[in-house]
């Protein structure tokens, strides 16, 4: 990752590796990364490990522009981060998932909605340009996918981090119904039961269901292997793997063996039936180390 000018405090340390590897990718790098831990922004506690990180990068002379990333927050301590924010003396881009940039940009504040925005807006204020509300650009499929077969409609996400998740599920419950997860944004997209699909199933593979006992999915990736095997099945789509339509799957760590994984589900999808499996990835790397997203492509 290289030295630049733009600092970052996050309360996801998925998130922070997103928008630090993005803007490394964009082609500027990092002057200081601070994880807070995900519960900092609750209540109970306030932000004490976000509050100090502003404070740190405000005075810091590397640092020209700040980022915050964090899942929702306490209204009352998201209030009480931004108002300190508007005092930076810097300029400060702030993603809070789910938040309404529009609710918080003014003045030196730049609100972002996405992981992505957030870095793509740093990045443009650090090079003296206006940044873009959105850069949620929507790309054309590529060309040559497989058709899907009859009764296909349904998509499944694995994902190695809570935040990405949570992020999916906010862009997919804009467009579709029925989206369900273990981190859902509303209550009555909760998941119950977390080895059974339910309509549109998102599923945090970090969740302590599944890393009890065992590393997280960014450094072993056996739950994500089963998961794919056997995500078909459950509720709303009647048992039958034929009616899964795509499979999203993001992570930061082992990509080889997600391609693996991925060629392995779609060669068992694809065995006796008449349906493809289409498959959406996102390999999160920096610029130094391109072979292991090269790696997965061909899986892809």
């Amino acid at each position: 990752m290289k030295r630049g000018p733009i600092g970052a405090v996050g309360a996801s340390g998925t998130g922070l590796q997103q928008v630090t590897v993005l803007v490394d990718r964009l082609g500027l790098g990092i002057s200081q990364a601070i994880g807070t831990g995900g519960r900092d922004l609750h209540s109970e506690i306030g932000g004490i490990s976000m509050s100090k990180g502003l404070r740190d990068l405000a005075a810091d002379p590397a640092t020209k522009v700040i980022v915050l990333i964090s899942k929702p927050p306490a209204a009352e301590v998201a209030e009480r981060i931004l108002s300190e924010a508007r005092k930076a003396g810097k300029p400060v881009v702030v993603n809070f998932l789910g938040a309404d940039p529009s609710k918080i940009s003014g003045g030196n504040v730049h609100g972002a909605r996405t992981l992505e925005d957030a870095a793509r807006a740093a990045v443009a204020i650090a090079r003296g340009e206006i940044p873009r509300q959105s850069y949620g650009d929507v790309a054309a499929p590529p060309a040559g996918l497989p058709p899907l077969g009859a009764g296909q409609r349904y998509i499944r996400g694995l994902f190695s981090g809570g935040t990405f998740c949570y992020e999916a599920v906010l862009l997919l419950d804009e467009r579709l119904a029925d989206v369900y997860s273990n981190t859902p944004v509303r209550r009555e997209g909760e998941l119950s039961d977390l080895w059974h699909s339910h309509h549109h199933t998102m599923i945090d593979l970090g969740d302590d269901v599944f890393t009890r006992g065992r590393p997280h999915p960014m450094i072993d990736l056996p739950p994500a292997q089963r998961a794919h095997r056997q995500g078909g099945g459950g509720s709303g789509d009647g048992g039958d793997p034929a009616r899964r339509r795509a499979r999203l799957w993001q992570q930061r760590g082992p990509c080889r063996r997600a391609g693996s994984s991925t060629c392995d589900a779609r060669a068992r999808s694809q065995r006796g039936t008449a349906r493809n499996l289409a498959f959406v990835g996102a390999c999160l790397r920096h610029r130094g180390r391109p072979a292991r997203a090269r790696s997965v492509r061909p899986a892809l």
